[in-house]
């Protein structure tokens, strides 16, 4: 069982803002790589970074607040011109190695106000389950078919009854007139 991280002391939240600085002078400044050296991306994870580069004109970073064993900063972006940027971004710092790493997948769902890693693990199970029943049904009803046990319809007939047409005469020429009380049209014989 892994050991419970300690919540971070002062001295943590001093370097772990100092992280979220380093990392956004380097968004700002364009420098991809040494961005993406303090950053923590989890697989399926993408970055932007251009579009990140082109919409920071400027930022102003806030006091690192300790969250259970992560640091959390608000860093207030004004845009470059022309450009959006959020006009203000949570940017949690996690160590999952023992050094502070600005954790793009955190600091997206607080700012989002949703948990997507959550959110698509619940959304995978259920279209899995929902695939497996739908699997199974299918499995069932092609087993019928090989045994000429099809599945029979909810009011005990049997699949061929069920697709039957009604001979309640209605299909007859005349049928309907005869049904309403008149008379159904001759046939004529060939002359």
């Amino acid at each position: 069982m892994p050991a419970t991280p300690r919540p971070p002391t002062k001295a943590d939240l001093a370097a772990a803002r100092a992280v979220a600085v380093r990392f956004l002078d380097a968004v700002k400044a364009g420098d991809e790589p040494a961005a993406r050296a303090l950053l923590r991306v989890r697989e399926g994870e993408t970055i932007d970074f251009r579009t990140m580069h082109e919409s920071t004109g400027a930022y102003t970073l806030g006091p690192a607040e300790a969250d259970g064993a992560h640091v959390v900063t608000v860093a207030t972006i004004t845009a470059a011109p022309g450009r959006e940027a959020p006009p203000s971004l949570p940017v949690v710092l996690s160590r999952p190695d023992g050094a502070w790493k600005v954790d793009m997948g955190l600091s997206m769902n607080r700012l989002l106000g949703v948990d997507l890693e959550g959110m698509m693990k619940q959304m995978a199970e259920g279209l899995g389950t929902a695939l497996s029943q739908g699997l199974d049904a299918m499995g069932q009803a092609l087993a019928g078919l090989g045994t000429g046990e099809g599945a029979a319809p909810a009011d005990g007939t049997s699949p061929a009854d069920a697709t039957a047409p009604a001979d309640d005469g209605a299909t007859r020429p005349g049928a309907r007139a005869a049904r309403k009380g008149g008379k159904a049209p001759r046939k004529r014989r060939p002359t």
